[in-house]
């Protein structure tokens, strides 16, 4: 799966990374520091995951959602356990409350992973293809 990281702290890239580098199903297409930059890198690349932070200055994570046409699967990566009601609102895959340890993040891609795999394979019976 093609991932995308967009967080605006340099150590939280640098983490989710290499929790990605450490997953086989998972392949880094980009990372992005803020939403305008992700946006752009989205309709560029095929894009299956984002690893999205919810608050970063300019556009925020929910916001930035909000601007695309087509969402990818989203697993939230934020300080911030309380956006977890709101997250719903955007049939978010998982949510991760930093700091996280590569276990949690690792059970939220294979989530991730198995709604990928069901929606390709949705997709195979009714004719149509990703």
């Amino acid at each position: 799966m093609n991932c995308l990281v967009v967080d605006d702290d340099v150590l939280s890239v640098k983490a989710v990374e290499v929790c990605i580098s450490k997953t086989p199903f998972l392949e880094l297409a980009g990372s992005c520091y803020n939403a305008k930059d992700a946006i752009n890198l989205i309709r560029e690349t095929k894009v299956d995951l984002i690893f999205l932070d919810v608050e970063m200055p300019g556009t925020n994570g929910f916001e930035m959602l909000e601007q695309l046409k087509s969402i990818p699967q989203i697993i939230l990566v934020t300080g911030k356990p309380e956006y977890a009601v709101e997250a719903f609102d955007y049939d978010v895959t998982d949510f991760l409350v930093k700091p996280f340890d590569f276990e949690r993040f690792s059970k939220a891609a294979t989530r991730a992973k198995h709604y990928h795999e069901l929606s390709k394979d949705i997709n195979t019976t009714d004719g149509t293809d990703n």
